[in-house]
């Protein structure tokens, strides 16, 4: 049963897949990455103060380390360009900070767990798009290429907590 109610997230993330599989400019992948960079730190800030179980508020405060990193590094490489980052979040992203800050407790747990799945599996086919993409600057490809083995890790993790927190969830109802 824990197994059907992912199958959504995969069907989404799998449809995700499929939107990253064209070719983009420069402008288009950084704003792309820029937002979604955003959205992990935020969804991470949220999960640090709004968490209940101790494996969401770490796996948060690890996002909010991470793609803060990964944020500067992109500033500093757009700056160098002169192209110019987007101020606010893309609305889909906006949309799924709205969602998760009206929530608590084990369902805030659970529905961070699906977001944070559901965006790595984004990220990641929107950086292997990248890194493949012969059109894109080189040291643009190279920095999506750097921070894959990250995504994929991060996707993993967001694996584990989605599971860790449905077989939660699932318990405390029988």
């Amino acid at each position: 049963m824990k197994k059907l109610c992912f199958l959504p997230v995969l069907l989404i993330g799998m449809i995700g897949t499929l939107a990253f599989k064209f070719i983009m400019n420069d402008e288009q992948f950084v704003k792309m990455a820029s937002s979604s960079n955003s959205l992990e730190i935020a969804l991470g800030g949220q999960a640090v103060q709004k968490g209940n179980a101790e494996s969401v508020k770490m796996f948060g405060k690890k996002m909010s380390e991470d793609h803060g990193k990964a944020g500067v590094e992109l500033a500093d490489l757009a700056k160098s360009k002169g192209w110019e980052l987007p101020q606010k979040l893309e609305p889909a992203h906006q949309e799924e900070v709205d969602k998760l800050a009206r929530l608590n407790g084990e369902e805030f747990d659970r529905e961070f767990a699906v977001a944070m799945l559901k965006s790595h599996q984004e990220a990641v086919a929107l950086f292997e798009n990248a890194a493949g993409n012969s059109d894109l600057d080189a040291d643009l490809k190279r920095w999506a290429s750097e921070k894959l083995p990250t995504l994929k890790a991060h996707l993993e993790e967001a694996e584990r907590l989605a599971s860790q927190i449905a077989g939660n969830s699932s318990g405390s109802r029988n």
